[in-house]
């Protein structure tokens, strides 16, 4: 492919090299579930998660797990917005059961739950992963609630259609819906995986709205989101052909000590399988067992400043000045850390890049290069 003259080689890694260095100062740690060919990786300190299936020997992301930052779940409640697991302070705990992992995040009056299973058919094979998200008034007082969650989606950016419903089999521009009978599904797919998120039906409680878009735009709104079907999944210079879904749930009043609570699916598709023979199975499946015995609940506290040990360690080499510089790029790891899964992504495409592409990847080594310390 045609690389372009202006894209050296020396300023990827320097970039690279700095995206490592930052995002280090944020490292956490994960709790792992294997379950089939299934891998749920949650993080014991924000909660978020990421899924994984394995294919001949091969692991693959359903969905980008490099940084789970990008995904996210944000409660508004009483015209509050918590975007959780990043709003402090928030009590995070999780709990273990045989058949369920449970995350839990409480603020006054508030708890947030999800609730991750795996379902399986008779014959023990492993179909999809169940996520009971659930909405806990404790307080004296009816609230009015709503839910969003965006998922990073990445196994339709190298096809030409980001995602497959069964009303649109070539969803590559902004697109919503709202779930029903006769759009219950949306598929993420590429040469290799598929995702299927199962709606509506077999169980799964209809979200208000799903939009497709780019993935920046999407994760920077306040909250609603405004399909404009004519615009791609391309945010210049900043993000280029990165999409993501965003689910949006409710709202409901919740009356007190009374609860709202929803359901999807995530599942790999095989090539060999339906969406209509897959969510037929799930419907009639069973909760599989994720671990052999109850562990009691691990609870931790985030804390509003980072404080760690490893933190302080990563960043005492650096002047005043150069945090300075470096600080607003730390603040927002979800962009630095999507620019580079950008640049490798097009850099492997065999494709031709346009001279768009290449005049927006040259602006993002320019603005990351600008920012790195000498």
């Amino acid at each position: 492919m045609n690389r372009g003259n202006n894209m050296p080689g020396k300023t990827i890694k320097r970039a690279i090299a700095f995206v490592m260095i930052a995002a280090t100062v944020f490292s956490i740690s994960a709790v792992d579930y294997q379950v089939g060919n299934y891998r749920l990786s949650i993080s014991d300190q924000s909660g978020r998660f990421s899924l994984f299936y394995e294919i001949d020997g091969q692991e693959i992301p359903l969905f980008f797990s490099e940084n789970p930052r990008t995904s996210s779940a944000s409660l508004r409640y009483n015209d509050i917005l918590l975007r959780l697991s990043d709003e402090k302070p928030i009590i995070i705990s999780i709990q273990e059961f045989t058949n369920a992992v449970v995350v839990q995040y409480s603020v006054e009056g508030l708890r947030f739950e999800q609730s991750f299973s795996f379902i399986q058919d008779s014959s023990g094979e492993i179909l999809a992963l169940a996520i009971n998200l659930i909405i806990i008034n404790q307080s004296a007082e009816a609230v009015d609630s709503e839910l969003r969650l965006i998922f990073d989606t990445t196994l339709g950016e190298q096809q030409s259609a980001h995602f497959v419903t069964a009303r649109n089999p070539a969803v590559n521009r902004e697109y919503g819906f709202s779930p029903n009978s006769g759009e219950s599904w949306i598929l993420s797919r590429s040469s290799e995986a598929s995702l299927l998120f199962t709606l509506a039906g077999s169980g799964a409680s209809a979200p208000r709205e799903v939009v497709a878009a780019n993935w920046k735009r999407l994760s920077e709104a306040p909250w609603g989101y405004e399909v404009q079907e004519s615009r791609n999944f391309n945010l210049l210079p900043f993000s280029i052909n990165d999409s993501a879904l965003g689910l949006y749930y409710g709202p409901n009043a919740i009356p007190p000590q009374d609860k709202a609570q929803y359901r999807l699916y995530l599942s790999f598709l095989d090539s060999g399988d339906t969406v209509s023979s897959l969510n037929n199975r799930i419907s009639t499946g069973s909760v599989a067992t994720i671990i052999s015995e109850a562990q009691q609940p691990l609870e931790i506290v985030v804390e509003t400043t980072e404080t760690s040990r490893e933190s302080e360690n990563q960043t005492e080499s650096y002047t005043p000045e150069q945090l300075q510089r470096i600080a607003p790029y730390l603040q927002d790891l979800e962009t630095i850390d999507v620019l580079i899964q950008q640049i490798d992504t097009l850099l492997r495409s065999r494709s031709t890049l346009s001279r768009e592409e290449l005049e927006a990847l040259q602006d993002i080594l320019d603005t990351i290069r600008e920012n790195i310390p000498d």
